[in-house]
Parts: C-alpha cells; structure tokens; sequence
C-alpha cells in the first residue's frame, strides 16, 4: 500500500505552534523528527526559518524598522504607480496595483516573522536596484541618495535578521547506541538561538 506523503505545511503550522508555546528550536526538530515522516534535512529547513521567541524578543526593534521601511516603500510605489497613471493613462492601471504588491506580501511576512521574507526582502530590494539602475542615476542628486539609502538599510536590516532571528542550522555527527547495544554515529542537525 502506498504511504501519503507528509504534509509540509501542516508540519510547519506543528512546529510555529511548538516554537510559539516557548519551546526552543531544536527542542522541536528533536521532538517532530520522530513524527513528522520527513526527511531530516526538510525538516530542519522547516525548523529552521521560524525564529524562536526570544529572538523575536531581543530584535523587536529591528524587526519594527524593517517594516516602517517596507511601509515606507509602498508608499513610494504607490505614488510612482499614481503618476505612471497620470501620464499614461487607464493603460498604467493594472501598474498601480501590481507595483506595491511585493512589498505588501514582504511586510506581511516580515511581520509574521516568515524566515524565507528576510532572503526575499534582500532578493527583491537587489532586484529594484538593478532594474532601475538607469533611471536612478539620471535623477536629481537628492533621489539618487535617498534610494541609495533606503536600499541600503533594507539590505542591511534584512541580512542582520536572517542573521539574528534564523541563523543556519548545522549537520553533526552524533554517537547513539542502537537497539543491539552497538555504538554507532548517526548525522543530526543542530539549531543555534540568537545569543550562541
């Protein structure tokens, strides 16, 4: 009889309500690799990207600036949106509603505290730089620093969380005895927490 394949996303709805109760992360990853019917290594990338609750704690405030910045671009898409519309036209509608969605999914990950929206904040805040290379640099001196800047902190405060709230996990070797009584080594993986 076929086995049904896991179920990731109830897997990881298991595991923020675990980390969300007070339980560290790799308390739940020893906890779930018993249960959950994954490959270790899924299941550590799953752990991994939830951040624990003392973390959540420790960096609230770079946590909230990030936001305030996100916000911060919405409102300029949607004034660029705006005056794209005004000069082109009902032909820029369907822009006035896509250019601030990316960053409204990116605050409501950020803000959830998804680990996979600090790499997408950084991925997409590259992303921009590149596309409007051109047009950033032929702009007034003023604008040319000010998206500088924002990019600037939106890079930085994005890689500092990655690094604070959902540092990689590592694979080790770890003796065990088996059901015989032998010695033998196994691969886990081990979490480390904001303050190791």
């Amino acid at each position: 009889m076929k086995q049904d394949k896991p179920n990731k996303r109830a897997i990881r709805k298991t595991a923020e309500e675990m980390v969300r109760s007070g339980k560290s992360r790799q308390h739940v990853f020893d906890e779930l690799s018993a249960s959950a019917g994954l490959d270790p290594e899924q299941l550590a990338d799953i752990v991994r990207f939830i951040p624990s609750m003392e973390a959540r704690k420790r960096f609230v405030a770079a946590q909230t600036a990030l936001i305030g910045l996100l916000v911060f671009t919405i409102f300029l898409k949607v004034l660029a949106a705006i005056n794209a519309w005004s000069e082109m036209g009902d032909a820029a509608l369907p822009w006035v509603f896509l250019m601030p969605v990316v960053n409204i999914v990116l605050v409501i990950g950020v803000a959830s505290h998804r680990g996979l929206s600090y790499r997408m904040v950084l991925l997409f805040t590259v992303i921009g730089l590149l596309n409007s290379a051109a047009a950033i640099f032929s702009g007034p001196l003023w604008a040319i620093l000010t998206d500088l800047c924002l990019a600037a902190a939106l890079i930085g405060l994005a890689l500092f969380l990655q690094a604070r709230l959902v540092p990689d996990h590592t694979l080790v070797k770890e003796r065990y005895t088996n059901a015989q009584g032998q010695e033998r080594l196994r691969n886990t993986y081990r979490f480390r927490e904001y303050d190791e």
